[in-house]
């Protein structure tokens, strides 16, 4: 398993490499090349290199990152970037672009997550897709606990909707099935 993540590291890293030279970020710590980026620029880079043209997203950290990288670079990107007025405005307006046919989606985290899982469950019903950023925190809290959990990964995994919704998202599905 460990070799596989260092392989798939190195592939993502020699992606980059080749196809955003201009994002680099260079550290003049010493003659190597070294290149730092966030977990919310590797989230707006991805998702801009897979076509987003829309993001929807309400200031909940950590996902606020991807927010704000994207729409600090939103011109630039050709992405339109909205803050609506909370989670809920956002996953809808991700799944009305999504169904109208512009790639879309949204991010949030913690309590935010679990403000859109209504309406994540009706894209699901409604067979739109779409995709959720969660960026899960350190704990069930605002700040750091002093016991970390997986509190938001098991919301995800475990059936984040109501009603029939399909429980197999790419390859996971729920407490009963295959993660």
């Amino acid at each position: 398993m460990a070799e596989q993540n260092v392989n798939a590291a190195k592939e993502g890293y020699e992606y980059y490499l080749k196809n955003f030279k201009k994002l680099n970020k260079k550290l003049k710590t010493s003659n190597k090349r070294y290149y730092l980026i966030s977990g919310g620029e590797a989230v707006g880079l991805g998702a801009v290199s897979a076509g987003l043209k829309m993001y929807f997203g309400y200031p909940m950290t950590p996902a606020s990152s991807a927010l704000h990288f994207l729409a600090s670079h939103a011109k630039k990107f050709g992405v339109f970037v909205k803050i609506p007025e909370d989670e809920i405005s956002a996953i809808n307006m991700a799944i009305g672009a999504n169904y109208a046919g512009v790639r879309a989606m949204t991010g949030s985290s913690g309590g935010g997550f679990s403000l859109m899982v209504e309406a994540l469950g009706m894209a699901g019903m409604m067979e739109v897709p779409l995709v959720v950023y969660e960026a899960q925190r350190a704990g069930p809290s605002t700040g750091l606990p002093t016991k970390t959990e997986q509190g938001d990964l098991n919301l995800v995994l475990g059936g984040a909707s109501q009603g029939d919704f399909p429980q197999d998202r790419a390859g996971c599905q729920g407490r009963e099935g295959r993660i």
